[in-house]
């Protein structure tokens, strides 16, 4: 079973509208998970909403419940690399935990978890296959990079480039920011389960005129997405 995750029920609806749906089911009380085929397939799919917090509650009964053997997170990103524009796709390579500070516990480095690494990283093969599909189909631009992700929506460039600035300056290639991939890709770390973020860029940080459509641009490209999942689903199939 694959879990595809996104952070809005808009970010699934997607998925929700294309799969073979089977069952609903319900975990801590009231969250919502649906569970079927897409594109021959077995899935779990479901959301997370805002905060890494919640993310990594959320991703870890879904692992423990369901026991996927990929994650695929999508929704979107804000990005802070200027070259990236408003309706791209972006593939994270790895992601770094913004605002955590254990330092004080000893030899920790900003962002990091005690007894867990300072950065999460997504499967290489992963990586280049969506890149190798993504030219293949023509699809939206696509870049990948680093993403840190904070459990604030930063609009001010000045507040994203002082975290940058003072505690990932050695890190080259932050390039997009977001609220829950953090959260997720903790949780499929300590489950050790492979996991991939796919996401749309609504947003870059500082434009502030791309705030009054932001969320409409995020969710356009959730068909590309989908589509570039569904070519991934038909290669893996390939080689089952």
């Amino acid at each position: 079973m694959i879990l595809i995750i996104g952070t809005t029920p808009d970010d699934i609806l997607y998925f929700k509208t294309k799969m073979d749906l089977t069952s609903t089911d319900v975990i801590a009380g009231k969250h919502e998970v649906y569970l079927g085929t897409y594109s021959g397939k077995d899935v779990c799919v479901t959301t997370t909403l805002f905060s890494n917090s919640l993310a990594a509650m959320i991703t870890g009964i879904c692992l423990e419940k369901y026991h996927p053997y990929l994650v695929i997170n999508v929704g979107s990103v804000h990005a802070i690399d200027e070259t990236l524009h408003q309706g791209d796709l972006f593939l994270a390579e790895r992601i770094y935990l913004g605002e955590v500070d254990m330092t004080p516990w000893g030899d920790l480095k900003y962002g990091q978890i005690n007894d867990m690494p300072v950065f999460y990283h997504s499967e290489y093969e992963s990586i280049m296959l969506i890149e190798t599909l993504n030219k293949q189909m023509k699809n939206k631009a696509l870049r990948r990079g680093l993403l840190l992700a904070t459990d604030k929506f930063y609009t001010n460039r000045e507040h994203i480039d002082y975290i940058i600035n003072h505690h990932f300056a050695s890190v080259a290639g932050i390039a997009a920011i977001d609220t829950e991939a953090g959260g997720i890709a903790a949780a499929c770390h300590y489950f050790d389960t492979p996991w991939i973020t796919l996401k749309s860029i609504s947003y870059v940080v500082g434009h502030d005129n791309e705030l009054v459509n932001f969320i409409r641009k995020g969710l356009e490209a959730q068909l590309a997405i989908g589509m570039i999942i569904s070519a991934v689903f038909n290669e893996l199939g390939a080689h089952d």
